[in-house]
């Protein structure tokens, strides 16, 4: 899901600030009571979960950073986590040896507002409609393609986040392995092409 072209109007090919990874990352940690709590403090803590939404962006347009992201949602309400989705190393790489940016860029993205009454009415009313801003902005006439998702809260991003790091270290794991076996049989070949020289040899 989500992707685009060639990056525009940006200041060189610098891979994204620190300040941009650890806002892609921010709230990526499950939902978790402090240590300690007082009854009362748990039965707020429980409400205010309750009481946000999370919206899901299908598609990150190019240039567009988490901050910036965050600045935009910001100004229909509160924003509370947020987590997009960058681009795997390898596309990143691709594009660089293709000429492109090597700027990082992301793919999808959720947000979380503090009110989930705010979060319906940002699906309802920004989706299909241009993202706007200034002229230097470069996805100004790009559309929003936002999705409300209800019953869905923070810690069912997080579980998926994790189930999928999970799936992809086991894959990695997996190839790693079948090269393994390919350079061991390889070897072994070639020894036994050695040993039937010699045989014959002698």
């Amino acid at each position: 899901e989500g992707g685009g072209g060639e990056e525009e109007g940006e200041e060189g090919d610098e891979d994204a600030s620190e300040e941009e990874e650890e806002e892609a990352e921010r709230g990526s940690r499950n939902f978790k009571l402090r240590e300690k709590m007082t009854r009362e403090e748990v039965r707020e803590a429980l409400e205010r979960e309750k009481r946000r939404g999370v919206i899901y962006l299908s598609h990150i347009p190019v240039g567009m950073s988490p901050s910036s992201l965050r600045e935009l949602m910001s100004e229909a309400g509160a924003v509370g986590r947020m987590y997009l989705t960058p681009e795997t190393n390898s596309r990143v790489s691709q594009r660089k040896k293709m000429g492109g940016s090597a700027r990082r860029r992301f793919i999808d993205g959720w947000v979380e507002f503090e009110d989930k009454r705010i979060a319906k009415r940002v699906a309802l009313s920004w989706n299909n409609s241009p993202i706007g801003g200034p002229a230097t902005v470069p996805y100004r006439m790009e559309l929003w393609n936002i999705r409300y998702l209800p019953k869905f809260k923070w810690h069912n991003l997080t579980e998926r986040v994790t189930f999928e790091r999970k799936k992809k270290t086991a894959l990695l794991e997996k190839e790693l392995g079948k090269a393994r076996k390919e350079v061991d049989s390889y070897y072994q070949r070639v020894n036994q092409a050695r040993s039937m020289d010699e045989r014959r040899k002698r």
